[in-house]
């Protein structure tokens, strides 16, 4: 007995040491800067996961705002002439990172345009893990960043571009008032040449990309279009002051792990891309943390069982019962 109750204990201990070593499941999605001036050091890449409070810190450093010191070291603190950020509406780190990855080979045609831009302009960084949700969704943090541009810059304009009114980017317009685009008017608009470009304040626009269903390479492939034809049209009328991002909204269905640090540091961007997509694996795919908590504690409620059975088992009772004496009280 005393040797069972060993073995179950050391079986429990070791359950405990594997849950604490597992890797913890979240949700985040991909954030993307680059620019054509000095704005980012080389190569600049932050592994940690990004707040709600450091994103507002980053998306008022890119607006020209001043502000405490952020993830990312920004090395010019002048402020562009246009900051544009794209914004898928639901789009996971993993699934970015797979579709954008130039060792994929089955996505040749997916977010190329915004690789190519990234890795040709003068200075960009990427934090590949921003915690969001659909409670805390980036439009939040985006409409923040907005109205302190307005508050500080009354004269800069907020311009909304979108394919199709989401949720969070008709809160956007309501929230900022924003002036409110198609893709096609603005894409027109910015090809002809456009005040923003040159009245020597930072503008800030945001172009949403509605989440259609059954998303893939081929929609996802659409947007990277676009991205690329505006990013061509505002790097040659700014001269390069300018800076763009690329994130997303929310993220789609459950996230899987985040790659170790050591795995996603001082890389060029084909390297960041393949190091994110190295968190999607077998173990996170087909057996998520909750599963596993469920296997490991079905584990230790069979070895309590065990031992409870086999105790019962081994309980001996006499074999004859005697009947006992009595003495007589002498009369």
């Amino acid at each position: 007995m005393p040797a069972l109750f060993h073995i179950v204990l050391t079986l429990s201990v070791l359950c405990l040491v594997a849950v604490s070593t597992l890797p913890t499941t979240f949700s985040t999605v991909p954030l993307l800067f680059w620019s054509g001036e000095n704005y980012f050091p080389a190569n600049s890449h932050n592994a940690e996961i990004i707040s709600n409070s450091q994103l507002e810190t980053l998306f008022q450093k890119a607006a020209g705002l001043q502000s405490q010191d952020s993830p990312v070291p920004f090395l010019n603190n002048n402020p562009p002439e246009v900051a544009i950020v794209f914004v898928e509406d639901k789009l996971r780190t993993d699934q970015f990172s797979r579709f954008a990855s130039a060792h994929n080979q089955e996505s040749n045609y997916v977010f190329n345009r915004l690789r190519n831009a990234v890795k040709s302009s003068r200075s960009s960084a990427s934090c590949p893990y921003v915690s969001a949700s659909e409670y805390f969704p980036v439009s939040d943090v985006l409409s923040q960043t907005a109205n302190d541009l307005l508050t500080t810059s009354p004269s800069s304009s907020i311009i909304l571009v979108n394919d199709a009114a989401t949720g969070n980017s008709q809160k956007f317009s309501a929230q900022t008032g924003a002036v409110t685009k198609t893709l096609l008017q603005f894409l027109e608009e910015i090809s002809l040449g456009n005040s923003i470009f040159s009245n020597g304040v930072t503008d800030f626009v945001a172009v949403y990309f509605s989440h259609k269903e059954g998303q893939n390479e081929k929609s996802l492939s659409e947007d990277d279009a676009y991205i690329g034809s505006v990013h061509q049209i505002i790097n040659a009328q700014t001269k390069g002051n300018y800076i763009a991002m690329f994130t997303a909204d929310t993220p789609e269905g459950p996230q899987l792990r985040r790659v170790r640090q050591s795995e996603a540091t001082e890389a060029d961007v084909d390297e960041v891309l393949m190091a994110m997509a190295d968190g999607s694996n077998f173990w996170n795919t087909y057996f998520p943390i909750e599963v596993i908590l469920i296997i490991l504690t079905l584990l230790l409620l069979l070895g309590i069982l065990l031992v409870g059975v086999i105790c019962m088992m081994q309980v001996q009772t006499p074999q004859r019962f005697e009947t006992p004496r009595v003495r007589r009280v002498a009369e």
